[in-house]
């Protein structure tokens, strides 16, 4: 059984009333609008989250609508999720972050891996033929704490490695 009709077993397994706001988000819209989506959501009911990110996505297409939205307005849509100060104080930043990195010359797509769905893909094809998986663990760095923070921290690290391919 190939790995594509595992996933399209899946998929029909999972019909889309019993799929979490965050998995219609990430099926549905673009990463930016995940990520987005991840914020708002911490420590947010998901009925909420729904709320607020439909609110906020009626004003905020990208990451430039997001830095240009007032910070006062920002805050009022994200009221109702609680922590809606740090929050909008967060999404700021988070689009500062994508602006500057995004527009660079030497931005690259090959550089950002979706992680997860590599060892997911690698994971069904060990099982499938009788191969062990080992999964790599790793512990997060103190000062990766928050979503935002290890996005930061992502981006550094790609920085240092052009620096280092550089010399």
């Amino acid at each position: 059984m190939s790995i594509e009709k595992i996933v399209e077993a899946l998929r029909e397994f999972y019909n889309s009333n019993s799929k979490t706001l965050m998995d219609r988000i990430s099926i549905e819209s673009n990463p930016f609008y995940v990520l987005v989506g991840c914020i708002i959501s911490q420590r947010t009911k998901d009925e909420t989250t729904e709320y607020v990110t439909k609110n906020l996505f009626k004003i905020v297409k990208n990451a430039n609508d997001l830095l240009n939205t007032p910070l006062d307005d920002l805050e009022k849509v994200l009221y109702p999720s609680g922590f809606y100060k740090v929050k909008a104080k967060r999404l700021k930043e988070l689009a500062k972050i994508l602006i500057s990195h995004l527009t660079k010359e030497s931005f690259s797509i090959e550089e950002f891996r979706d992680r997860y769905t590599e060892a997911l893909k690698e994971l069904i094809k060990a099982k499938l033929e009788g191969r062990e998986f080992k999964i790599e663990e790793g512990k997060p760095k103190e000062e990766e704490k928050s979503l935002l923070e290890a996005l930061k921290a992502s981006i550094e690290v790609s920085r240092k490695k052009k620096g280092e391919e550089q010399k």
